[in-house]
């Protein structure tokens, strides 16, 4: 965080609450988005703490009124590039090159501004559809913002057992919002 975010100087309440506001309401949105270009969860979140930040630190450049989604999701687009180089960096293989990913990257894009609100729509289904100790995973990580060391704590199992059950949900919410598209598409 920046200096000027902790002291409170500089920039306006009704600025730190408008920042506040569009985060939240935007923040799954844009994870979304950074999951879809990053498989490995952990990178993500990585990445949508980075994004935040940085949404942050240039939030004096975003113009009210104009799509924040948008604005953070080029943000985000930027990290991940990051991301990406570093990975090459420490000599781990990308499954793709930029120029594709830059390629999917814009496709995802356009798919994305069409059908939006309908994978919010099936995404909600789908959370209904997990069972109680799934949701509660789910809830602890993203509703109470706990770390990922503390929900272990909390539910009785490790650390690395958190990361798998938060991977395998992410799968089943993948695969059931992939399935309800489709369903949709061919009625």
């Amino acid at each position: 965080m920046t200096e000027e975010f902790k002291s409170g100087e500089g920039i306006s309440n009704q600025r730190v609450q408008e920042f506040v506001e569009l985060l939240t309401a935007h923040q799954v949105r844009i994870r979304g988005y950074i999951l879809s270009l990053v498989r490995n969860y952990n990178d993500a979140e990585d990445i949508m703490q980075e994004t935040s930040r940085m949404m942050w630190t240039r939030f004096s450049d975003f113009e009210p009124g104009t799509d924040f989604l948008a604005w953070g999701r080029t943000i985000a687009f930027y990290r991940i590039l990051e991301y990406r180089h570093s990975r090459e960096q420490k000599g781990k293989s990308q499954i793709f090159h930029d120029e594709l990913f830059h390629i999917l990257e814009s496709e995802a894009k356009a798919r994305k501004k069409d059908r939006s609100q309908d994978y919010l729509h099936y995404l909600r289904d789908c959370l209904k559809k997990l069972v109680t100790h799934d949701r509660l995973l789910l809830r602890m990580r993203y509703e109470q913002n706990l770390k990922v060391r503390e929900i272990a704590r909390r539910v009785g199992v490790t650390i690395q057992s958190v990361y798998r059950n938060m991977a395998r949900i992410q799968s089943q919410l993948q695969l059931c919002v992939q399935r309800s598209a489709a369903q949709e598409e061919r009625t």
